[in-house]
């Protein structure tokens, strides 16, 4: 949780298959786990014989990122943020959207 440009995790497990998704600040910033710690453990178990049968690593960015949709306080209605300019139909001004990354 303190490493440099870490925002958080998911894992999951279908059927025999494990995935992490974790998310940076920066496509650079997952660079720093292959020095050391936990991590760097966890490869040497993966490379060597003890850690599953095969994998990949990748670094996905953003290629499109679509609107940044928020509820009305007042109205209930969904908003494009942007579109709308923080404010409403109705009238109310809008919450922030919450951070993407």
């Amino acid at each position: 949780m303190s490493v440099k440009g870490f925002i958080g995790l998911v894992n999951a497990v279908v059927g025999d298959r494990m995935l992490t998704i974790s998310a940076w600040e920066h496509p650079d910033d997952p660079r720093q786990l292959m020095k050391g710690g936990l991590h760097a453990e966890a490869m040497k178990g993966f490379f060597g014989t003890e850690l599953g049968g095969g994998g990949y690593t990748a670094v996905f960015v953003p290629d499109r990122i679509n609107a940044m949709w928020v509820r009305c306080p007042g109205c209930q209605k969904m908003n494009d943020y942007a579109a709308r300019q923080g404010a409403c139909s109705c009238g109310a001004a809008l919450p922030q959207p919450m951070a993407w990354w």
